[in-house]
């Protein structure tokens, strides 16, 4: 998981790491990665 490596999300629930990580699907990924 590229979002783990970038921002841990495994202090966060399940369900919250879902959440945050779909806003960044594609749009924080793009400037970090990019």
């Amino acid at each position: 998981d590229m979002l783990s490596e970038v921002m841990p999300v495994a202090p966060l629930p399940q369900s919250r790491a879902h959440d945050v990580r779909l806003p960044w699907d594609g749009v924080e990924l793009d400037n970090i990665c990019g």
